[in-house]
């Protein structure tokens, strides 16, 4: 058995580095640039349209324009049957009335910002009342009371005139306003970016949590997949001078070497992935409309995989489950019980607004194994029970049919152990676009699921000569000496490298995975205000090399807060100290990218396994 095991690895490699070679062999050469493999682009669409402020198009005082903070009160009834209106935001609100505050908080780190007169955000987040996060581009005139007309003599009305630009969002923390505007966007690519995943997803949860008279769109994930197909083209012809959509590993060359533009590649990220019907033609519908990678699975198990389910809200049963991991604060439990009347959070919600028929609940039992101990999700011991369905392998089988990428990033342990054979036997590359390193993330621990790659699914993907994107988030890590990264100032670039070079000296190949516009947080500023530097502490804010203001950029104060700010987070990798060959990996991501793609155009199909019905065999009384 291990000499077919050596055997069989000995090939797989043999035929990576062809694969290889044959890539670097080609006409184009290599690609000099990063890859950023999971953001939102066209996220404006999303829960029902009325969510995120500002657009990705547009002139920059239209695009970004200052919102209104949440200045007027709130939608407090759960239900949309009152007599009459309830005056509400223009954004970033909910059915959940004062819950929704909660939403906008990390671990207390986000400060309430400079422009709120009466500290009454109460998580200091963008959602819900958000005073001091409302000056993107302030388009505000000033206003004068004239005491004297003839001699001039005026006095300033408090709060009409412009400030600086961009204090309020984008930020690290923005949850609910632009990330994405085609400006920022250019001016990553114009400092290295060289490719890019598009992500469509969409939350029909999300969308059913917003008003109902807020809602510009329905809430299906189906039809708002079309729809932001529809909007991503015509975004893509108003920029066609500068960027255009990669439909092959062949394609992504041409366009960034040749064209000299920035490559995109659509993907599609949600859990009601064709709920009913025949697979291939619907799949056949979204790769005509030119999508090349799916995830298997999103927010609950679906009709193909099981989910990466996030610990605290799944075992309170249910569909809810990302709001954890998108809010840090599980007293939102609590708050939800007592303002639904319920501790069944997936009933009371289906019940009501209609979530719930096609995804199925999340049972963990002890190492996933379907006849073992159930017990709450944590990601390491009791685990996901459901893996890939029968639907799900052909799903994998046709998509891989067509070349395209699974997107393993929301999958749960059991899915991706059952790719991972599927992928072996066929000697195809496996993809996560977005993922933390279990082994890396020390806090926050109550954040750590199945999402988190252990070492054992890192070498699954080298193996099959797979990617991951490393997630940009403001997570602690522990220190990796290899780095040469003193991590001093967690949460920041230095906090970042440690998962940098974890990966690398693992072999996996990584790019950026940053999910902005993702409804969650980005890296922490090392610079900037004092509640969120470095996780708050004082005495690693003041280990920082002293920079004077005017010397700082937007990063240095406000972290990740936007798609033009990766070329500057590259630099400030650089800035660290993070040892030369992990700043060159990254450099290399968009090469490494395109390459995984070509393994996987180049890969030769095996026919249909059935390895999974022999254990089934002793079942059978003939």
């Amino acid at each position: 058995m291990y000499k077919n095991c050596f055997l069989s690895s000995l090939l797989l490699s043999a035929l990576l580095l062809t694969n290889s070679a044959q890539a670097e062999s080609t006409s184009y050469g290599r690609i000099n640039g990063f890859a950023e493999l999971h953001s939102h682009l066209m996220a404006e669409y999303q829960f029902g349209g009325s969510w995120f402020w500002g657009k990705n198009s547009g002139p920059m005082e239209q695009a970004l324009a200052r919102c209104d903070g949440g200045l007027h009160t709130h939608d407090m009834a759960f239900w949309d049957d009152l007599p009459t209106p309830v005056p509400s935001h223009s954004h970033a609100a909910t059915i959940l009335g004062p819950a929704t505050e909660l939403f906008g908080d990390y671990h207390g780190l986000s400060e309430a910002g400079i422009d709120n007169p009466i500290k009454w955000d109460l998580s200091g987040g963008d959602v819900g009342i958000h005073l001091g996060k409302r000056r993107g581009f302030d388009n505000r005139k000033c206003r004068y009371v004239y005491i004297d007309r003839i001699w001039g003599i005026k006095v300033e009305v408090p709060g009409t005139c412009p400030r600086p630009h961009f204090q309020g969002w984008p930020s690290w923390d923005t949850r609910a306003h632009q990330q994405m505007w085609e400006g920022w966007l250019k001016d990553a690519f114009e400092g290295g970016m060289k490719l890019m995943v598009v992500s469509i997803a969409e939350s029909e949860m999300m969308c059913k949590l917003t008003p109902p008279h807020k809602r510009r769109f329905p809430c299906g994930e189906m039809d708002s997949v079309r729809r932001q197909l529809q909007a991503f083209q015509t975004f893509v012809e108003r920029n066609n001078d500068w960027l255009a959509v990669a439909k092959t590993p062949d394609e992504a060359r041409n366009i960034i070497q040749v064209q000299n533009k920035l490559a995109l590649v659509l993907s599609v990220e949600i859990t009601d992935l064709f709920p009913s019907g025949d697979i291939e033609p619907q799949l056949q519908d979204f790769y005509d409309l030119g999508v090349r990678s799916i995830h298997l699975a999103h927010h609950a198990n679906s009709r193909f995989a099981g989910v990466a389910p996030f610990s605290k809200l799944v075992n309170k049963g249910g569909v809810l489950n990302e709001f954890n991991n998108m809010s840090g604060i599980p007293a939102i439990l609590e708050v939800l019980e007592g303002l639904l009347g319920s501790n069944d959070i997936l009933t009371v919600i289906s019940q009501n607004i209609g979530i719930g028929s096609n995804f199925s609940r999340v049972t963990c039992t002890y190492k996933g194994n379907a006849t073992g101990a159930k017990g709450d999700c944590d990601g390491r011991d009791y685990l996901n029970a459901k893996g890939l369905t029968s639907d799900g392998r052909k799903l994998v089988k046709a998509m891989m049919e067509r070349r395209m990428l699974i997107d393993l990033a929301h999958s749960s342990r059991n899915t991706i152990k059952d790719v991972y054979e599927v992928s072996k036997r066929n000697s195809y590359p496996m993809f996560s676009s977005h993922v933390h390193l279990a082994d890396v993330v020390t806090d926050p621990k109550e954040s750590f699921n199945e999402k988190y790659l252990t070492q054992p699914e890192i070498d699954m993907f080298v193996e099959t000569g797979g990617m991951a994107g490393v997630r940009t988030g403001p997570e602690k890590t522990r220190t990796v000496y290899s780095s040469g990264v003193l991590n001093n100032c967690q949460g920041s670039s230095k906090s970042f490298a440690q998962s940098v070079a974890y990966a690398v000296d693992h072999n996996l190949t990584i790019g950026f995975g940053a999910d902005l516009n993702g409804f969650i947080e980005q890296m922490l500023p090392r610079y900037g205000a004092e509640e969120e530097a470095c996780w708050g502490n004082n005495s690693d804010q003041d280990a920082q090399p002293q920079k004077p203001w005017y010397e700082r950029s937007q990063f240095d104060g406000q972290g990740l807060a936007h798609i033009g700010l990766l070329p500057v987070l590259v630099n400030d990798l650089e800035e660290v100290g993070l040892n030369q060959q992990y700043i060159d990996h990254i450099n290399s991501s968009a090469e490494n990218f395109v390459q995984m793609w070509e393994r996987a155009h180049n890969s030769e199909l095996k026919g249909d396994d059935y390895s999974w019905f022999v254990p089934l065999q002793n079942l059978i009384i003939f």
